[in-house]
C-alpha cells in the first residue's frame, strides 16, 4: 500500500489520525468484557507525508492501543506521536525517512527496533533517559548527517549508526520492512 499526504492549509495532519473514542464493551482481546480494545495494527504500508506534515500516524488526543509496524514513513516532523492523552501505541520495526524527531513521548508506548533518518544535523532522538510510565524505547538505529547526537542516550541498544545512508541503502531498508520479493506471476493461458 502506498500513500502520498499532502498536508497544505496547516501543519496538523497525517495520513491515519486517530482519536480518543468512545468506550465499548468488547470481549475480542481477552475474552471477558472490557472497554481495553485489542491492538489496532497499521502495517506494510509505504506513506509520505509531504508539505510539513506532523507525522506519517498520529496517534495523539486519546489514541490507544495501535501496533504499528514494518512500515516506511518519510517526509514528516515525527516518528511516533503520543501527546495529549495518548497511550499503549507501539511503533516496531518502521523506517523513518527524513524526520525531524523519532518519536515523541506517551505512557505505556512502545518505539522498538525502529530506524530513524532525521533531516537534522546531529539530533533527531530525545533522550531516552527518563522515560514516562511503562514506556520503552529500545533498538533504535539512528541516522542523521553528522552522525552525532546531542542528547544522552541511557539504553544501550539505540545507537548513531552512521551519516545519511545512501539511496541505495534507503531502498534496502524499505525493502526489508515492505515484504519485497520477486513474485511469480500466473501463466496466461491462450
Amino acid at each position: 500500500r502506498h500513500a502520498t499526504l499532502l498536508c497544505r492549509r496547516h501543519n496538523d495532519c497525517s495520513f491515519a489520525a486517530s482519536l480518543l473514542q468512545v468506550p465499548y464493551i468488547t470481549t475480542i482481546r481477552t475474552g471477558s468484557p472490557s472497554i481495553i480494545p485489542a491492538y489496532r495494527e497499521i502495517a506494510h504500508n509505504f506513506i509520505i507525508a509531504n508539505y510539513a506534515s506532523q507525522e506519517a500516524i498520529d496517534t495523539d488526543d486519546g489514541s490507544a492501543y495501535y501496533y504499528t509496524h514494518d512500515n516506511f514513513f518519510a517526509y514528516a516532523a515525527n516518528g511516533l506521536k503520543s501527546d495529549f492523552g495518548g497511550h499503549h501505541n507501539h511503533h516496531q520495526h518502521n523506517v523513518y525517512a527524513w524526520v525531524t524527531n523519532c518519536w515523541g513521548r506517551g505512557n505505556g508506548n512502545a518505539f522498538l527496533a525502529n530506524t530513524c533518518i532525521s533531516n537534522t544535523e546531529k539530533g533527531g532522538f530525545a533522550t531516552d533517559c527518563h522515560l514516562p510510565a511503562l514506556m520503552v524505547v529500545n533498538e533504535t538505529k539512528i541516522y542523521n548527517k553528522h552522525a552525532l547526537i546531542s542528547v544522552d542516550v541511557c539504553e544501550p541498544t539505540n545507537r548513531v549508526v552512521g551519516g545519511w545512508p545512501k539511496v541505495e541503502d534507503l531502498v534496502k531498508m524499505a525493502e526489508s520492512v515492505l515484504d519485497f520479493r520477486p513474485r511469480r506471476l500466473p501463466q496466461l493461458k491462450r
